[in-house]
């Protein structure tokens, strides 16, 4: 090799390499202030958030606001969750409703006394309505069949843990409903954890009791509120036919645990990547559907990044002009 070409591929080296480090400094002052940001993010998970949203109705007849409380699992974000009920009485909300997965399946006795225990201090601040997930599910029913992502398609015989926690005056809904009157509000509240249309997950026999309960739920001319954990059932856009069910609140998703900075959204929620439906208001076939992001990680070992845990309020208001 010519000293010339030595010189110039010796040359050519060096720009290589004051490029690639040029690249890896760039690389790491971008880096580095969202690696700080995502760990500021996260030890922050012990401060409780409040969403807001707004839904309009021709038919609500009066003022409603309504505190949603989701995913709990076993998080505690002080030693008795005294920040929930502080968070919601500051909310002064004319209902609460505690959105299933608050509970484990293997809940222990303390588990279920801490439980009940929050339940009594916020039904101390508005009537409470409480719904199943799927993490508690196996926990407040006995009879059920458990088939791929927990489908309760059969009984719904509730357990002594129902019992308890209704004792504190809350009442549990799951394929049942209540006619309540709020602030001059007509308001049919009630509760269902399956899927509210048919799929994969069921036979035809298994739907019809589904159906007929939906059905029944749906024929009134009251405001219909639905507590229904998963969002997924009410997300589906090509369907038959759709009920007529005014508002769904939702929560299960945690919206991905960890999402994108500044709002962009969920990086994993509800079975896909950049899922639209991780946490917000939505409007889906005609129902408004509100998700709440909750309050766990996930499994107590994947921490929350850009994803505060939440509680939510929302303000159902007649039509404005």
């Amino acid at each position: 090799m010519r000293e010339s070409e030595w010189l110039a591929s010796l040359n050519k080296r060096r720009a290589n390499k004051k490029t690639i480090l040029k690249a890896a400094v760039i690389l790491l002052l971008i880096a580095a202030p969202f690696a700080a940001a995502a760990l500021i993010s996260m030890l922050s998970n012990g401060n409780l958030e409040v969403a807001r949203y707004t839904v309009d109705s021709p038919e609500i007849g009066g003022s409603v606001r309504i505190v949603m409380i989701s995913d709990l699992h076993r998080k505690k974000l002080d030693p008795t969750n005294q920040q929930v009920v502080d968070k919601t009485a500051l909310e002064q909300p004319d209902l609460i409703a505690v959105n299933g997965d608050m509970i484990e399946r293997d809940c222990t006795e303390e588990e279920a006394e801490a439980f009940r225990s929050l339940l009594e201090r916020l039904c101390a601040i508005a009537p409470v309505y409480f719904s199943v997930g799927n993490h508690d599910l196996p926990a407040l029913y006995s009879e059920f069949e458990l088939g791929e992502n927990y489908e309760m398609v059969r009984g719904i015989e509730p357990t002594g843990l129902v019992r308890l926690f209704e004792s504190t005056g809350a009442k549990m809904l799951e394929r049942n409903y209540e006619d309540i009157e709020v602030n001059g509000a007509r308001i049919r509240i009630g509760g269902l954890y399956a899927f509210a249309y048919p799929n994969r997950y069921y036979t035809a026999g298994q739907y019809l009791p589904i159906f007929e309960w939906l059905k029944e739920f749906c024929d009134t001319d009251r405001y219909t509120l639905l507590l229904s954990h998963r969002p997924k059932s009410f997300t589906i856009s090509d369907l038959p036919y759709r009920w007529d069910i005014d508002l769904v609140l939702s929560g299960h998703t945690h919206n991905g645990v960890a999402a994108l900075p500044f709002g962009l959204g969920a990086v994993y929620a509800s079975e896909a990547f950049f899922q639209r439906y991780g946490k917000g208001h939505f409007k889906v076939n005609g129902t408004d559907l509100v998700i709440c992001a909750g309050i766990d990680g996930y499994k107590g070992v994947i921490p929350r990044v850009f994803n505060p845990p939440e509680i939510v309020t929302i303000d159902i208001l007649p039509d404005r002009p």
